[in-house]
């Protein structure tokens, strides 16, 4: 408890500074436990970065989805056909109208249909684009099929490669960005730890206090946000718990580095 006092008391002091250290420590504990989900979000966001070309399909569901996935894709200019899974039709008519004209919605509004993107590459001519809607309708049947107009997405390139970055390394940029916060914020108010730790070591005839300070300041906290992130989401999580010992390793070397100072 001794320790935990002279830690507010120093937090005080460097208000900004215990802010940073505290926010940032616990944000990166709460990104380590929730990675599984987040890396899903970033995964959903994802699948809307495509700029390329496309066309909507609506096809009957009785058809073999991947028989059109694994044809369509033979195809020059395609580059994928992805399925948004099966559609009712009454439900979702609204929503497609703009993409297939009125002049369907009546023969649609009876029947499920499974909706089908398929996306082309950039630059192909006009004459190709309709080979391409010609080849769907001989493939599945020109009753079974109902097709709607190319569009090119309004994405730009750089939102593109955002999303590119985020898959990639969205969960260790917001980490590393974490650490570093912790760690410069930490460094930052080493020399106000050290001399509040001086005095009581002088007075009190106690060693280490400023590393114990850290631990029992930073570790009760952190401790606390992942006993709370184990109650509410009922999972105890090793990634969020190895990402909490290297922050107590952080503390520990600030800690180590200011006894040997003072001993030099």
């Amino acid at each position: 408890m001794f320790y935990l006092i002279e830690f507010l008391k120093i937090t005080q002091r460097s208000f900004l500074l215990g802010v940073i250290a505290l926010v940032s420590s616990t944000f990166v504990i709460g990104v380590a436990h929730f990675e599984p989900e987040i890396r899903t979000k970033i995964t959903k966001l994802g699948k809307i970065k495509s700029n390329q070309p496309y066309f909507n399909a609506l096809i009957d569901k009785s058809t073999s989805v991947g028989k059109i996935q694994r044809k369509m894709s033979q195809l020059p200019g395609v580059i994928s056909v992805i399925s948004a899974g099966e559609l009712n039709a009454p439900k979702e008519i609204e929503k497609l109208q703009k993409s297939y004209g009125d002049d369907v919605l009546s023969s649609l509004s009876k029947l499920n249909f499974t909706k089908v993107k398929i996306e082309v590459a950039q630059g192909l001519k006009s004459k190709n684009l309709k080979l391409i809607q010609e080849y769907l309708v001989r493939l599945v049947g020109k009753e079974a099929v109902t097709i709607g107009e190319f569009k090119i997405p309004s994405i730009k390139t750089g939102k593109v490669k955002l999303l590119n970055f985020l898959q990639s390394w969205g969960i260790s940029f917001f980490i590393g960005i974490g650490v570093l916060l912790f760690a410069l914020s930490l460094f930052l108010m080493k020399n106000a730890i050290q001399r509040h730790s001086f005095i009581i070591e002088n007075f009190q005839r106690r060693k280490n206090v400023g590393l114990q300070i850290m631990l029992h300041g930073f570790g009760l906290i952190w401790l606390a946000v992942l006993s709370s992130l184990v109650v509410f989401t009922g999972s105890v999580n090793f990634f969020a718990m190895s990402i909490t010992v290297a922050l107590v390793a952080i503390v520990a070397i600030v800690g180590f580095s200011m006894q040997k100072r003072r001993a030099i």
